[in-house]
């Protein structure tokens, strides 16, 4: 019954992390441009809490769960999770995945600065 409401723990800050995250995207191209400059230090904060605590905040808070990128991998491509597991230790994991979500976060505050300099609206 423990492994079950784990298991359900698990599933639950997994579709968190993804509604957070689609959250964000839609706000970066739905979001008329007169309202960026509100939503324009969100990125800067995601960044700066995954440098500073090193993975998301919701993680730190159940520290019994995996690295969820990492088992999005092994999903989608479970060769080469093998391959990360044996090329990477723990630490390293982590940064990659740190690396990797600044990454989409510099992503979003270049889309969104362009966004602002040439006045571009979807909607």
């Amino acid at each position: 019954m423990i492994e079950k409401n784990n298991m359900y723990k698990e599933y639950l800050i997994f579709y968190i992390h993804i509604f957070i995250i689609l959250a964000i995207f839609s706000m970066c191209v739905f979001i008329p441009v007169k309202y960026i400059k509100y939503i324009f230090f969100i990125p800067l904060l995601l960044s700066s809490q995954w440098v500073i605590f090193s993975e998301c905040i919701i993680n730190k808070c159940h520290p019994n769960l995996n690295n969820e990128l990492t088992d999005i991998i092994n999903k989608l491509s479970p060769n080469t999770y093998k391959y990360i597991k044996n090329k990477y230790t723990s630490n390293e994991i982590v940064r990659l995945n740190a690396h990797f979500v600044n990454f989409i976060n510099i992503l979003m505050l270049t889309f969104l600065t362009f966004r602002v300099i040439f006045n571009i609206n979807f909607i």
